[in-house]
């Protein structure tokens, strides 16, 4: 990843951390930039004028980067494949645990807030995970968006064995079976 985009997601975490703990659209710009390190005016260029716009811009490049969706996320993915990509993700959900509360908040949500988070999970499930996996059906797709999601977020058991089974769980042997089991998986 380059400096600027490690640098925008930085601040877009920042973004989001401060909207959970301060409140909805109470932070401010010149907090954010304080915190983050950079100047409003880089704020202002890269995430927006104003705080909807740039809380907005700042979910959409935050999950982007956790699903893998931007360009320099696929780049990773090309570069370092899956299991690569599941450790990079628990790094950064290590790294920015507030992103997780946020967007667990506002899931739901029906503001604009809760569409972002929607679109970018079925962009990345619908197209991402079907063709990335070859998975056939919905059922497929959400057992093992279940999987990865819990043991990404497992910070109770020990990184070396979580490790290990998101290699068994992404390896193509696992990924064949789950393939197998779409007819089982679709009577659920």
């Amino acid at each position: 990843m380059t400096s600027k985009t490690n640098k925008l997601l930085d601040v877009s975490c920042n973004v989001l951390k401060q909207d959970l703990l301060t409140g909805h659209k109470k932070w401010t710009i010149a907090r954010v930039a304080k915190d983050a390190k950079v100047s409003r005016a880089w704020i202002y260029k890269y995430l927006g004028a104003k705080r909807e716009e740039i809380l907005l811009s700042s979910l959409q490049t935050v999950m982007d980067d956790f699903l893998f969706m931007s360009p320099e996320a696929q780049r990773f993915l090309q570069k370092h494949g899956s299991l690569g990509a599941f450790k990079k993700t628990r790094d950064l959900v290590a790294k920015y645990p507030e992103v997780i509360i946020f967007v667990l908040k506002h899931a739901q949500s029906k503001d604009a807030i809760g569409q972002v988070i929607r679109d970018r999970e079925k962009i990345y499930t619908s197209k991402f995970l079907s063709t990335r996996y070859g998975l056939k059906n919905e059922f497929q797709i959400a057992f093992l968006r279940s999987i990865v999601n819990g043991m990404a977020l497992s910070f109770f058991y020990p990184v070396p064995k979580v490790n290990r089974l998101a290699e068994v769980v992404l390896s193509d042997r696992f990924l064949v079976w789950l393939r197998d089991q779409g007819d089982f998986l679709a009577e659920i």
